[in-house]
C-alpha cells in the first residue's frame, strides 16, 4: 500500500494573509501579528489563538487552505456509521479526530481532524493519529481539517 504523505503549505501564504484574504482579519492585524512571530518566536497560530483574533472554525478553515486539505464542518455534515465503526472513541478523543468516510475498496478512511499536520506513518515510536487509525483498522487516513469547537458536539455521536 502507498504510504501518504503530511499535508504541506502549498504556496507562499502564511495563515495571517489567508486570514486577510478570507475577510475574517485585518490587514493591519495581520501586519502586527507577523511582527509578533518574529520578535516572540511564536507561530501565528499560537498569537492568534492566544489574542483570540478569529473564532475557531475561520482558524480552521484557513489552516485547511494552508495545508491543502479539505475542511468539513462537524455540525453539518452527514455521520458514516461504517466509518464510526473503525475507529474507537478512545482513539477518536486521544487524537481529535473523528471519523466522516470509508472507502472499503481503497482501504481509504477519511477523519475529520483538529490538527491536519498529525498525519504520519505507522510506526512504534510514533503516536500520530494516522499511525494509531492505522494500528486499529489498518486503512490508511485521509486528512481533512475542522474546527476544534466542533469537537464538543461531536462527543456524544457514538452514544445516540
Amino acid at each position: 500500500m502507498a504510504a501518504q504523505s503530511p499535508p504541506i503549505p502549498v504556496n507562499n501564504q502564511n495563515l495571517a494573509d489567508i486570514l486577510v484574504s478570507q475577510g475574517t482579519l485585518s490587514p493591519a492585524i495581520a501586519d502586527r501579528i507577523k511582527l509578533a512571530e518574529v520578535q516572540s518566536g511564536k507561530s501565528q497560530e499560537d498569537l492568534i489563538r492566544e489574542q483570540n483574533l478569529v473564532d475557531q472554525k475561520a482558524l480552521a478553515q484557513a489552516k485547511a487552505v494552508f495545508y491543502n486539505v479539505p475542511y468539513v464542518d462537524l455540525e453539518t455534515i452527514p455521520i458514516s456509521p461504517d466509518a464510526l465503526a473503525v475507529v474507537t472513541q478512545d482513539i477518536a478523543s486521544r487524537f481529535h479526530v473523528f471519523p466522516i468516510g470509508i472507502d472499503r475498496a481503497k482501504k481509504e478512511l477519511s477523519l475529520a481532524m483538529s490538527d491536519p499536520l498529525d498525519f504520519d506513518l505507522p510506526s512504534a515510536s510514533t503516536a500520530t493519529a494516522t499511525s494509531a487509525i492505522w494500528c486499529a483498522s489498518r486503512k490508511c487516513a485521509s486528512p481533512t481539517a475542522s474546527s476544534a469547537s466542533a469537537w464538543s458536539g461531536c462527543a456524544g455521536i457514538r452514544d445516540r
